[in-house]
């Protein structure tokens, strides 16, 4: 998912005044080893491994548009500014990495322990990423088995897409699963998931993408925390939905004096990417005759052209730190509350039966708080 940097470097800023100072001195040598192994349980040799920092708040504001997860697959493919900085090993023919590095590049820019991912893939498209801190100057990363399920299926149908899948066996269990469909490194949906299920179709609309599913284990080793997302194979899938009715809508968003257009739309483009194009608050006046506080980015309003049933409204990528509404109007003045959800990335609103109107606007749930991210919108 493509993020706004600033709601981003929030986020990561706030992580990063919340950690604790590094106990790691400077020029300690720092060394970070593990092991990966096959799903049969043979040594995964001659793998690539890749262990990159996450970025920091200052990196997140200048670079990041893709999640963590992707950052870490995409560092070992390609040369890009964000991927700055980290590093490559070949495990050995017991499946076995090691990493070294200087204590001073263990930490961020605060002198705090630095997060860090290992991550590593197969020619079949399973992954694995364990995500740690480096709060000590020898990380022995648990050993990461490639989940590559038995059984794994997604079948399209015109109401829903069915999915089946084996479990992760592994020790801790996994904490949950996560079904998603991607195209490259964008994630068009993404919602927990069990060992067989459905999602509405949707969801995906007409997009040609992979399906595959991620298993989370976390367990804690002498304080330290790891956290191993294994990721299965990909597998395409093809939604069966067709166009949403709001496919080339325009629209507009909040900005600091009033309505943005935006031209064209970048939310009915079918493209499930891009930056949110936030927008700026005016400087306020020396001396001001009635304050009033900035709207920007609280809302963005949709024109579907002429007024049409509406029963559900998906969201791609949203960033909303309040509560999520979805509003409809028939002049594009007067709104009407219609649902209301607390806010995901990913989210299916369902609008009562019987409505329609012309105009959508999804909206904050306090003017204060800003919409930072949304790759793709579709009303239905």
């Amino acid at each position: 998912m493509a993020l706004a940097r600033i709601g981003v470097f929030g986020v990561l800023a706030a992580i990063l005044i919340a950690c604790g100072t590094s106990n790691v001195a400077n020029d300690a040598q720092v060394s970070v080893s593990g092991t990966l192994a096959l799903a049969d349980g043979n040594p995964a040799s001659g793998v690539t491994v890749g262990l990159i920092e996450e970025p920091d708040g200052i990196s997140a504001l200048v670079e990041l548009t893709v999640t963590v997860t992707s950052v870490g697959m995409l560092c070992l493919t390609q040369t890009v500014a964000i991927c700055k900085g980290s590093r490559k090993a070949t495990t050995d023919a017991e499946g076995r990495y090691t990493f070294k590095m200087n204590g001073s590049d263990s930490k961020n820019i605060l002198g705090n322990p630095a997060k860090f991912a290992v991550s590593a893939q197969l020619p079949s498209g399973a992954q694995v990423q364990t995500r740690f801190e480096i709060s000590t100057a020898t990380i022995a990363v648990p050993k990461a088995t490639f989940w590559e399920p038995e059984k794994l299926s997604a079948t399209p149908g015109p109401q829903s897409v069915d999915y089946s899948f084996s479990e992760l066996r592994s020790k801790p269990k996994p904490k949950g699963y996560q079904v998603s469909v991607t195209q490259s490194v964008e994630t068009i949906w993404s919602q927990p998931g069990a060992l067989s299920g459905k999602f509405d179709a949707r969801a995906i609309a007409d997009a040609k993408g992979e399906f595959h599913v991620v298993a989370t284990v976390q367990q804690k080793v002498e304080e330290v925390t790891f956290t191993t997302t294994h990721h299965s194979p990909r597998i395409p899938l093809a939604g069966t939905a067709g166009a949403p009715p709001s496919r080339g809508a325009t629209c507009e968003v909040a900005g600091g004096t009033g309505p943005v257009p935006l031209m064209p739309c970048p939310f009915t483009d079918n493209t499930y990417s891009g930056a949110f194009p936030s927008q700026s608050c005016p400087q306020a006046s020396p001396t001001p005759a009635s304050p009033k506080r900035c709207t920007a980015n609280s809302w963005i309003s949709f024109d579907l052209g002429t007024a049409r049933p509406i029963n559900a409204v998906f969201l791609h990528g949203l960033g909303m730190s309040s509560e999520t509404n979805v509003e409809t109007s028939d002049d594009g003045r007067t709104w009407t509350k219609r649902a209301k959800q607390k806010p995901a990335e990913f989210l299916m609103l369902a609008i009562p039966a019987g409505t329609t109107a012309r105009y959508v606007r999804v909206r904050s749930g306090n003017d204060t708080d800003t919409i930072f991210g949304l790759s793709e919108l579709s009303i239905w």
